[in-house]
């Protein structure tokens, strides 16, 4: 690239957005975060307000939008037809006129992580999702349909079951557990009246909830049953995440776990990898290590490279 040209990756997901900027006038790529960017779990609004806390950024580096020579999108939300077209439309109307390539947030975290851009990644943070490819270019696909009507073994999910269960041990239909106490401590309410005021406000965002899902940790080390339980639950519907891939894509043998379930909760983690070194002692099992914004510009290169050929 020439001078002051530039390329963006980013990561976009239901909680954050991780930002990697390469140029050649810059010592090493910039990496930077900013708000969300999932059109399944946040207004259109919402994420043009990120778009623009983009431009900002690169303002602030002094980068105009005409030197940037590509753009890589990893976004949640993707399987929504319409999130590509919003997303490539919103960077043109920003003056942006280079390519703008949109992926999933789970294939640019898989090729973050995996240079040959082949093998499993499984994702627990806001949402769920586990992602195949294999050295034949066959993608397979479970989960991350949105936290509607699926996103089992996420934060969401576990924030769900949270909460749940401190309803019915309020009325007494189920067993009695300190998420209770550690869900009203953290939200600073005193009544049961008062979290559902706090769930059900029109404002309360998806990524509000799964943060909740962060007690389950704290209940799981004073051996809360209730806890356990859930965290149990979570890793069961991981891996059955992952067995659902394994078995369209059998050949592949290669497991990268990310997102901030897995990477923040050691009983799910270690759970699920106990389960998975169960039925496939032979696979490599690893922890994610890099930032997927990164991956995001991997396949934009891999992109470039086919065009040239």
């Amino acid at each position: 690239m020439e001078r002051n040209k530039y390329q963006i990756g980013l990561d976009g997901g239901g909680t954050g957005t991780q930002v990697c900027v390469r140029c050649p006038s810059c010592e090493k790529e910039e990496l930077f975060v900013l708000g969300p960017l999932n059109l399944n779990g946040q207004t259109k609004e919402k994420t043009r307000q990120t778009l623009r806390q983009l431009q900002e950024e690169l303002h602030k580096r002094q980068l105009s939008e005409e030197d940037c020579t590509g753009i890589a999108m990893g976004a949640a939300g993707v399987s929504n037809p319409d999130t590509k077209e919003f997303l490539t439309v919103q960077m043109e109307e920003m003056g942006f006129s280079c390519p703008v390539l949109v992926y999933g947030d789970h294939e640019t975290a898989l090729a973050a992580e995996l240079e040959s851009c082949h093998g499993v990644i499984l994702i627990s943070g806001t949402g769920s999702i586990c992602y195949g490819i294999d050295r034949q270019g066959n993608q397979v696909r479970t989960g991350g349909w949105g936290h509607l009507i699926d996103d089992r073994g996420s934060g969401y999910a576990i924030a769900v079951d949270i909460l749940s269960s401190v309803v019915r041990a309020w009325d007494g239909r189920g067993e009695q557990t300190i998420l209770t106490e550690l869900v009203f401590e953290q939200l600073g309410i005193k009544e049961l009246t008062e979290l559902i005021h706090y769930i059900y406000a029109p404002e309360r965002s998806k990524k509000e909830i799964a943060s909740l899902a962060a007690l389950i940790g704290k209940a799981g080390e004073q051996k809360d049953a209730v806890a356990l339980n859930i965290q149990e639950r979570t890793a069961d519907a991981l891996y059955e995440m992952v067995q659902a891939v394994h078995k369209k894509m059998p050949a592949e043998k290669e497991l990268v776990l990310a997102g901030s379930v897995l990477k923040n909760n050691q009983r799910i983690q270690s759970s699920l990898i106990e389960k998975l070194n169960m039925e496939h002692p032979q696979w490599s099992i690893r922890t994610a290590q890099h930032s997927a914004a990164t991956g995001a510009l991997r396949l934009l290169d891999r992109t470039e490279r086919q065009e040239r050929i």
